[in-house]
Formats: C-alpha cells, structure tokens, sequence
C-alpha cells in the first residue's frame, strides 16, 4: 500500500501523539525545581582574555589567517604527538 503524502504525515502524528500520551517526561510547562528556580538570574563571571586570541584579532586580516593557521597546525601536531605516544605506552592485548 502507498500513502499519500498526507496520510504518511498524519500517521507519523498521531504516533506521535499517542507517544506523548505515553511517556514519563513531565509536560512542558511543569514548574521548574528548585534549584533551577535558584539559578535564574545568575551571572557567571567572564573568562579572562585569552592573550593569544587577543593578539591575533588585533593583525590585519591576512596576517591574523595565516597566524591561525599556525595556531591549528601546532594543535593538530601536538595532539598527533599525544595519541602517538599513547599508543607506544599502552600496547594493543591480542
């Protein structure tokens, strides 16, 4: 049997319907608890600065791109020297 494109996008709601009918999550307009009541308003502080961002936003457009790039490079072979050291100290268990 083929269904129609309406008759597919209301049987997908009515199951979904009938799921919401079903389910154990409260309704989207229950109170909030406590402690969620107690963080509204609450400002967090503001992290400090990050001096090397500062400095690369401060270069001109085309300095401050190739600066990134150097910045992602050295991450990415950083983070390629951890993993390889990883595996060296932790052999695989056949």
């Amino acid at each position: 049997m083929v269904l129609t494109r309406s008759q597919a996008i209301s049987k997908v709601n009515s199951a979904n319907n009938r799921a919401d009918q079903h389910s154990n999550h409260p309704p989207n307009d229950a109170q909030p608890s406590e402690v969620a009541r107690g963080l509204v308003g609450t400002v967090l502080p503001p992290q400090a600065p990050n001096p090397d961002e500062q400095l690369i936003n401060s270069l001109p457009e085309a300095l401050r791109a190739k600066a990134q790039a150097m910045v992602k490079h050295h991450e990415d072979a950083l983070a390629k020297m951890i993993i390889d050291e990883m595996k060296g100290c932790c052999p695989k268990s056949s």
